[in-house]
């Protein structure tokens, strides 16, 4: 399997995340990456999980710190739209999830599955994307942001 990914090619995933690290490490905190890097990250986003926020424009891609690591040198890209918000995303995470059979992003798989008749209703499934706080209580994710729990009530995140 030959792995593109903007006009670059891989034999393996772990090629991919050697590229990547060499690009994080070219850069330093508080540093725009630029050229073919900012476009062959642009591309990679497309197979995040999450790739529909993706779908903003993005103005930049730049390194900061890791929000999730300990030490004050450990840093991750950033994504900064044209409408002035910032996330970090991951790239291990894009990386996880392009298909190794085909190269395109890994079909989304229903986690949840229904043991009632009143769920085939509300055409639920289960959301690993949302905050552990809301999949601990049991909650099912409906879709839009709302979720509905065991005793009835709904709620939003």
């Amino acid at each position: 399997m030959i792995y593109k990914i903007n006009n670059k090619s891989f034999t393996t995933k772990a090629y991919i995340t050697k590229h990547v690290k060499s690009i994080l490490h070219h850069y330093e905190i508080g540093e725009f990456v630029y050229d073919e890097d900012f476009y062959f990250l642009l591309d990679l986003t497309q197979y995040h999980p999450n790739h529909k926020k993706f779908y903003k424009e993005v103005r930049n891609i730049y390194v900061d710190k890791d929000p999730y690591q300990i030490k004050e040198t450990d840093k991750c890209f950033w994504v900064e739209y044209q409408n002035g918000e910032c996330e970090d995303f991951s790239t291990k995470k894009c990386i996880a999830n392009i298909d190794p059979k085909t190269g395109n992003i890994k079909e989304q798989k229903k986690e949840y599955e229904s043991t009632s008749p009143y769920d085939e209703l509300f055409l639920a499934f289960y959301d690993p994307s949302c905050p552990e706080s809301l999949n601990e209580m049991g909650g099912v994710y409906m879709g839009d942001g709302i979720w509905v729990y065991p005793d009835g009530s709904t709620g939003e995140w």
